[in-house]
């Protein structure tokens, strides 16, 4: 009996959503993302104070968006519960992070050129083999 091949695509697929979410979720480690989290909490009030009247109101729904996704990020980082270890701690920021993304950049002027951002990836990045 001969396979169509479509289960082997599936399965390569579903291998590669498993490799994807295994790189994120290293990404969203404590360590290497609560510092860069917290620095941007700390900033995004009075960005947004000084800048609300400054940007369009499609871009200040969204930052408005982000600033939410990055407190809550940095509030379940700083509970005394948090572990990296937990699946539901992890789901909760892989989720938060993707939310995040998906609002969009965060303001520029904000984050600046978010060379410490590329640094963290590209370190991750180089510990992944391409495949």
């Amino acid at each position: 009996m001969q396979s169509s091949g479509l289960d082997g695509e599936a399965d390569g697929e579903e291998d590669f959503s498993k490799v994807l979410l295994g790189m994120m979720e290293q990404l969203t480690n404590k360590d290497i993302l609560y510092e860069p989290m917290k620095e941007l909490d700390d900033k995004f009030p009075e960005w947004m104070e000084k800048n609300a009247e400054k940007v369009g109101d499609a871009d200040l729904i969204r930052y408005r968006e982000q600033q939410v996704y990055v407190r809550e990020i940095v509030q379940r980082f700083e509970s005394k519960t948090y572990t990296d270890e937990t699946e539901a701690d992890k789901e909760y920021i892989v989720e938060r992070m993707q939310k995040m993304q998906a609002a969009g950049s965060p303001p520029v002027d904000l984050v600046g050129d978010m060379a410490k951002a590329q640094e963290i990836f590209g370190a991750a990045q180089d510990g992944c083999p391409m495949q």
